[in-house]
């Protein structure tokens, strides 16, 4: 069986052929993979998700399992580049997991250690597909996608609240007969800033809510070999966890900048009520 040696991957990850599994970083040295947890330090095997080359025709992303480590005193197999990517920004549970970085040169891995559930390749070196669509592969990511939604609106929530309150409680400028100030809350510059994200914030938690019994529905379905609804999953738990996470982030500066001259002394000039 050749190996193949296909183009670089838009993915930014290695590549691999097949008899026996050939994984190699082709010459690209940027290519690593980054951030598995238990990598950096703990260990031994690793999934590897890759593109599949045989005889120069391109059959997708695979799953092989590959061994990273003796099983004797735990030092790196031949070929294979592996470390902790040291101390993570954030507060200390990043720093709990041994987050690593992985890189392959010339690893060669039995056949037999390719994951065969979707699709698996014979002795003869024939690539052979299962009557298990190949969205099977999507379920994992679909239901982390649809937690990271439900996430999402709850700091969504957070940040919209403490915005709303602040401008209810807060008063500058307005009367010049000595009555009380103007509640920030009342300018309509403030509520052009806060009410879309109001809404916002109320429809994140009610689509986060519906992907869940999405996914729930997905899970049900592919106990009976329903497959039907998975791709509609993966599409929208892929472009609406984009979106409220891009919102969320966005919000949080408006938050900041909303809360006026004072808000915007302490985040973004500190030096000057030193």
């Amino acid at each position: 069986m050749d190996q193949a040696v296909p183009p670089r991957s838009d993915l930014g990850e290695e590549e691999a052929s097949v008899f026996r599994i050939f994984i190699d970083e082709l010459g690209y040295g940027d290519l690593h993979w980054w951030w598995p947890g238990v990598l950096g330090k703990v260990s031994t095997h690793a999934v590897v998700y890759t593109r599949l080359i045989i005889d120069e025709k391109y059959y997708g992303i695979n799953g092989f399992v590959v061994q990273l480590r003796t099983l004797d005193d735990h030092s790196p197999l031949p070929g294979i580049v592996v470390g902790d990517i040291g101390m993570k920004f954030g507060n200390g549970a990043y720093n709990t997991i041994d987050n690593g970085v992985l890189q392959f040169d010339h690893v060669h891995i039995p056949r037999n250690q390719m994951l065969v559930r979707v699709s698996q390749v014979t002795r003869e070196g024939k690539y052979v597909q299962s009557d298990v669509p190949r969205w099977l592969l999507y379920g994992t990511i679909v239901y982390v996608r649809q937690t990271i939604v439900s996430d999402a609106s709850k700091a969504l929530s957070r940040a919209v609240c403490i915005a709303v309150r602040y401008s209810c409680v807060c008063r500058q400028f307005g009367s010049q007969d000595g009555s009380s100030e103007t509640q920030v809350i009342d300018y309509k510059t403030q509520q052009s800033r806060l009410f879309p994200l109001l809404a916002s914030a109320y429809a994140f938690r009610f689509v986060g809510q519906w992907l869940k019994w999405l996914y729930n529905d997905v899970r049900r379905r592919l106990r009976a070999n329903d497959f039907s609804t998975l791709p509609e999953a993966h599409a929208c738990t892929a472009g609406l966890k984009s979106l409220t996470t891009s919102v969320t982030t966005s919000t949080w500066k408006i938050v900041i900048i909303s809360k006026f001259f004072d808000c915007i002394i302490i985040w973004l000039r500190p030096e000057d009520e030193e």
